[in-house]
């Protein structure tokens, strides 16, 4: 075996270890195993090896030519049915070949932990990262998994979570959770977070989901997700929607939230230009909005899935903001929205519209609010109020000049005023017109009349 300046020793023991687990995994006799890799390590030109294995472990010793010495271990555990495991020995690298049962306590002691549900049948798993700065790896199969994933303290971990396009369900509880945690979620059907009674903060996109508060920073990345379920059960949280990878369920618990849907972004990918800048979609997927008890705020700028808000006893305010953009047929149009329905609960509850700077029409009454791109079902909302596109609150951002020039000739050719203007200007025009028309009419008759 050559070697390349780009090999090390740790890399090679890495190497050979994750190569003796694959051979044990396929059933090679324990002295083979250690046959093997002695002989890779004397290829690789170490002066002496010792490989110890067994059933659960492997452990090499590597003395190089030039005196130093290497040492790691890998831990394996296989197991068909049921596996409780709460503590192991310690390893630097740990993979559990697991059954239909599986309760894991996951310690720092185990270093990175690789899980494969290798049997072809449902499995379930309880684990419990306590205090863990590793990475944690778990590679389902094409059946159903159930995974309930406990985080205490303070986890700095990185997680890989494979479904491998089973019927999966995972279910993270981050109520004792601290720490900066990476977590990563392919081909899982329903992906659950609990969270306690903490001012958290939520970021949703496309691509993700980002959680924060005092003493935590989760961020989720998100592919072939189906379901996302929230479960707040508290304090005073904002929700940010800039898009969304999946339908969506929230329940806030109590306390006075926020929730934003759709931003005023400069990014153009996944957003429409607007006359203020470009908007997010806001929601792309099916949402459900459970706000509990408290004065709730809900700006809606962008919701182009349905969404459904029921937002619990308080005094509730509502916004919503009308956007427009300039069409390929260069007409001015509405930012359509998807079929919005708001519950107000009990409470004063409030809806305000921003108008754009354009003409707007709406039609409103008791159970319903439509017009220029809204179509919302309303109920138990006290107040309807109109709001000038001046008056709202928050940064706007205009587009290029061209595109400006464009937007303020269709507001100026809208605006009452101006038009009242403009036919004012056209008869006294047409007047002029006549009462020219009319002189130089008289002018020739005079002068045809000296003819004669």
């Amino acid at each position: 075996m050559e070697r390349t300046e780009r090999d090390t020793p740790e890399l090679f023991l890495h190497e050979i270890l994750i190569m003796g687990e694959l051979m044990q995994t396929c059933g090679a006799e324990v002295f083979r195993v250690e046959d093997t890799l002695a002989r890779m390590g004397k290829a690789y030109g170490v002066e002496r090896m010792n490989v110890f294995v067994i059933t659960s472990s492997i452990v090499i010793t590597m003395e190089l030519k030039d005196g130093s010495i290497q040492t790691s271990d890998q831990l394996t555990i296989k197991t068909q049915d049921k596996l409780n495991l709460s503590s192991a020995a310690k390893s630097k690298e740990t993979v559990i070949n697991a059954g239909k049962e599986n309760n894991l306590v996951i310690s720092d002691s185990m270093g990175n932990v690789t899980i494969n549900a290798l049997n072809q049948n449902d499995s379930t798993f309880d684990i419990l990262l306590k205090d863990y700065l590793h990475t944690f790896v778990l590679n389902g199969n094409n059946y159903q998994q159930k995974i309930k994933m406990i985080l205490d303290q303070n986890n700095q971990a990185t997680i890989f979570i494979h479904g491998k396009g089973g019927q999966n369900q995972l279910d993270v509880d981050l109520t004792k959770n601290t720490g900066k945690t990476t977590i990563t979620v392919d081909k899982v059907n329903k992906l659950s977070f609990v969270l306690s009674k903490k001012n958290d903060q939520y970021t949703i996109d496309r691509n993700g989901l980002q959680i924060s508060n005092n003493k935590m920073n989760v961020d989720l990345k998100t592919k072939g997700i189906k379901k996302l379920n929230i479960d707040d059960l508290g304090g005073n949280n904002k929700f940010t929607f800039i898009d969304t990878f999946a339908n969506t369920n929230v329940s806030s618990g109590n306390g006075n939230d926020q929730f934003y849907f759709g931003v005023i972004t400069n990014k153009s990918r996944y957003a429409t230009r607007t006359n203020e800048g470009y908007l997010s979609r806001g929601t792309s997927h099916n949402v459900t909005i459970k706000a509990g008890n408290g004065n709730n705020l809900f700006r809606i700028y962008s919701s182009l899935g349905k969404l459904n808000i029921e937002a619990g006893n308080g005094n509730d305010r509502f916004i919503l903001k009308v956007f427009a953009y300039w069409s390929k047929d260069n007409k001015y149009k509405s930012y359509k929205n998807g079929t919005i329905t708001i519950d107000g609960g009990k409470g004063h509850n409030v809806l305000e519209i921003i108008k754009s700077n354009f003409f707007n029409y709406f039609d409103v009454d008791s159970s319903s609010l439509v017009g220029e791109g809204f179509n919302v079902y309303i109920k138990n909302i006290d107040d309807v109020s109109f709001k000038e596109h001046h008056d709202a609150d928050g940064a706007t951002h205009q587009l290029d000049t061209l595109q400006t020039i464009s937007y303020s000739l269709v507001m100026l050719y809208n605006h009452y005023l101006v038009q009242i203007m403009i036919v004012l200007f056209l008869l006294i025009v047409l007047c002029i017109y006549v009462y020219k028309s009319k002189k130089q009419k008289k002018i020739t008759s005079t002068k045809s009349d000296e003819d004669q």
